[in-house]
């Protein structure tokens, strides 16, 4: 196992955030550009139909698409927890086993680790540094 790939499901989690968020920001966008209809005529033909239309044709391919993305990410998270898991299960010390679960696979921060396992979140990233660096780097 090397650097990169035990914190690859981390980073791949992280992107995953990004991507939700995102998607987020659509919804909110188009719940900011929602018109009260207060019922009074506004024009006598349909001139605001297609500008309408082609807005949400975008939005609809935007949505997908970061929709496919969302997806295709939490392929390459699942396969790559089950990799990491594996040699997780191979780290001698139970500390240290959990503290990398917690990191690497469960998305935990610092502050939160150190709570789980009883420890002060610097000593617990210290301890994860230090066995991340005794890993090859490629």
């Amino acid at each position: 196992m090397t650097r990169e790939k035990l914190e690859e499901v981390y980073l791949l989690n992280k992107e995953l955030e990004m991507w939700k968020q995102r998607r987020k920001n659509i919804h909110m966008s188009i719940n900011s550009q929602v018109k009260i209809l207060d019922g009074m005529p506004h024009s006598q033909t349909n001139v605001v139909k297609k500008p309408v239309e082609d807005a949400a044709v975008r939005i609809s391919t935007d949505l997908a698409r970061i929709d496919k993305k969302i997806s295709e990410q939490i392929r390459k998270i699942e396969a790559a927890k089950i990799e990491v898991e594996e040699y997780i299960l191979t780290i001698n010390r139970p500390l240290l086993r959990m503290i990398v679960e917690y990191r690497c696979v469960q998305n935990m921060t610092w502050r939160e680790i150190g709570k789980k396992v009883n420890y002060d979140a610097s000593a617990a990233r210290r301890k994860y540094m230090s066995f991340l660096y005794s890993l090859p780097a490629k």
